[in-house]
């Protein structure tokens, strides 16, 4: 009896590890997607799919904030077991994945004092601005060596830049724009948006994880299904 009961003991760190769901975070991710304090995620979509992909595996959630050039190598090395709200154009990299599920745009912001775009070639040889570390797929290709980053931190600096017109131009996500919209954070006069682009994006998976695609994306379909997603999505409206 005593010798099971130390086996037992022996085998508590490894359950404990083998509970655990690591979901990787990019540090310049903002709201709605994620609220980072202090390097540590505090809320968001992100913050409420990882801890509901978690519960629905039986996982205890630990969340890793990462800037985005260690991202791609922390997947493939295991180091995270996964990273959602991505598509393998922006982060390529011998990863799984799963099926693409939330519906999302990149949109170009100009102010009302310049002509607004009306498509992606009016943007050639303009200063755009843009986030350090991100990949822009349909004006790379569309726009090759005429496309003009003006890279900042955020999403966030782009903004300010635009409201003390540093820029005339910026790239942004849909859904942080209406999020902004929503808290009044768009103050500069602008033209309407310029979709560029429409995307669904999903979860990278790592080879080297504790976890498998098809294992998350049938709980992602549960969520789809059970109308949990749609939930999570609607609070950050």
């Amino acid at each position: 009896m005593f010798k099971l009961f130390c086996a037992l003991i022996l085998l508590v760190p490894f359950s404990a590890g083998a509970a655990e769901l690591r979901v990787a975070v990019d540090a310049s991710t903002e709201m709605p997607w994620a609220h980072i304090y202090q390097d540590q995620l505090q809320g968001g979509i992100q913050r409420d799919l990882g801890l509901a992909i978690g519960d629905r595996m039986g996982r205890e959630v630990r969340f890793v904030v990462l800037p985005r050039q260690r991202l791609s190598r922390s997947i493939e090395q295991g180091e995270v077991d996964l990273a959602c709200v991505l598509t393998p154009e922006w982060l390529p990299g011998p990863f799984d994945w799963t099926p693409r599920f939330i519906d999302d745009a990149d949109v170009v912001l100009s102010l009302s004092s310049v002509p607004a775009p009306k498509r992606v070639e009016d943007l050639a040889n303009v200063p755009l601005g843009t986030v350090n570390g991100f990949r822009y797929p349909v004006l790379e290709q569309q726009l090759g060596g005429r496309f003009i980053r003006d890279d900042a931190p955020s999403a966030t600096n782009n903004l300010r830049k635009l409201d003390y017109g540093r820029i005339s131009h910026a790239v942004a996500n849909e859904r942080f724009v209406t999020y902004q919209r929503h808290l009044g954070q768009l103050k500069a006069a602008l033209n309407p948006p310029l979709v560029i682009s429409r995307h669904r994006t999903g979860c990278a998976i790592s080879r080297q994880g504790q976890i498998t695609a098809p294992e998350v994306s049938a709980v992602i379909e549960q969520l789809q299904r059970s109308g949990a997603l749609a939930q999570i999505l609607a609070r950050y409206r």
